[in-house]
């Protein structure tokens, strides 16, 4: 997948934000310690060798955890894959599940309280009546 700062290579790509726990140094203080110098003789001839010894203060670090939040490209919703090509819901896919889920429902109301597919039962005399007690329908008087 694409890095957060590069634009996404195809319209399926979305920035999604995330949260990331990463490492860090952080000064923590600082520690003082003592060199030796070593210097040259600078004139002709012997001479002892020049010590001399300086005090460095120099920082001490530790390693620290932040929290922080990115944008990271993913494929948008609807789409699958390592390019994101792949549709994982399209329309047609949408409206065949649509229809098996009403079929279904339909399916289930005569079931349960003996429901014609429309939700209306209609009587002999043409009129169209709720029903009954438990599912059953009112006898026309």
């Amino acid at each position: 997948s694409p890095s957060s700062s590069t634009p996404p290579p195809h319209r399926n790509w979305c920035q999604y934000p995330v949260s990331k726990t990463v490492t860090c140094q952080v000064q923590n203080g600082s520690e003082t310690l003592v060199q030796r110098v070593y210097q040259s003789c600078y004139w002709p001839g012997h001479c002892s060798s020049l010590v001399s010894y300086r005090t460095i203060v120099r920082p001490t670090f530790s390693l620290s955890y932040r929290n922080i939040t990115a944008l990271e490209w993913r494929c948008c919703p609807g789409f699958t894959g390592t390019s994101c090509e792949d549709e994982c819901m399209n329309c047609s896919a949408f409206a065949q599940l649509h229809q098996r889920v009403h079929t279904l429902e339909s399916k289930l109301m005569l079931l349960e309280g003996g429901w014609s597919a429309t939700g209306n039962e209609t009587s002999d005399t043409g009129t169209q009546r709720p029903p009954g007690p438990r599912g059953e329908f009112w006898a026309d008087h």
